[in-house]
């Protein structure tokens, strides 16, 4: 209602996160491109929410390899950076889009909390 910049482009990123999500990916890759037009000054958060729209995006557009390697690279920085919260949400993410390629991989991301790379204790 006041027009928090700030808030607006967090919203704006996840915006496109849902737009992918649902299965509208030309409107989620015209709202990264807003976004990332005016990105400067976006706070810490919709920094770590980048990476993961544009991955979802490229899920939905059908570029999995290109997604796993986004989620991967956000989870391991996220873990890394004490954002546990936000790394099992990569690493859940990460699952889904294996599911369609790599069963095997879906599994241990679902699965195996000792798997090294994404160790959350």
């Amino acid at each position: 209602l006041v027009g928090c910049p700030r808030c607006g482009r967090e919203l704006a990123i996840r915006t496109v996160e849902a737009l992918a999500r649902i299965g509208q990916p030309d409107r989620a890759r015209e709202g990264l491109a807003a976004w990332d037009a005016r990105a400067n000054g976006s706070s810490a958060q919709a920094a770590i929410w980048r990476p993961g729209a544009e991955a979802m995006l490229r899920a939905a557009e059908g570029d999995r390899s290109a997604a796993r390697s986004l989620l991967e690279r956000l989870g391991m920085q996220l873990k890394d950076a004490g954002e546990l919260d936000e790394a099992l949400w990569a690493r859940i993410d990460l699952g889904r889009v294996l599911l369609g390629d790599d069963r095997q991989a879906a599994i241990e991301a679902f699965t195996n909390p000792s798997n090294k790379r994404w160790m959350f204790s």
